[in-house]
């Protein structure tokens, strides 16, 4: 049995050939720039568990919404105080809606992004915590209840 070789093709379905390749290659293309997963990292640190790694798609995100709540954030403020902006909890240690410590809302919340310095108002630590996850996703590590939000 005599083997194909490209000067078999007929002419008539040269064009159409190349047309299909030109077709696969550029799914191809398109698949990668879809679906190529990059980290935080440069690959010269070790990632020691898996919290310690996120996957960013253009496709995806910053945080995924939850299937619950509204909103992530949303869904984090009714697990930790059930959207009670006076509520405390660790011994006092943590207050209002999304339960945050006086140390970390001073460190992010007033220090890092300017907001006012007001612990109790709850806008003010949604807001707090929208960029605190836009800013790196494993801040979401801040909250105990953050696997019943996910």
């Amino acid at each position: 049995m005599p083997q194909n070789s490209p000067d078999d093709i007929p002419p008539e379905q040269l064009p159409k050939t190349i047309i299909l390749i030109l077709a696969f290659i550029c799914l191809l293309v398109i698949g990668y720039l879809l679906f190529n997963i990059r980290t935080p990292y440069n690959g010269n640190e070790s990632v020691n568990t898996l919290n310690e790694c996120f996957i960013y798609a253009p496709n995806i995100p910053y945080y995924p919404e939850p299937k619950v709540y509204g909103s992530l954030i949303d869904c984090l403020i009714m697990e930790e105080s059930g959207g009670n902006e006076q509520a405390l909890g660790d011994a006092g240690k943590a207050k209002g809606c999304l339960q945050f410590w006086e140390t970390t809302f001073q460190m992010y919340c007033v220090d890092r992004y300017g907001l006012t310095d007001d612990i109790w108002d709850c806008e003010i630590q949604k807001e707090c915590a929208d960029k605190m996850l836009k800013d790196n996703f494993n801040n979401l590590n801040h909250w105990s209840v953050k696997n019943l939000c996910l």
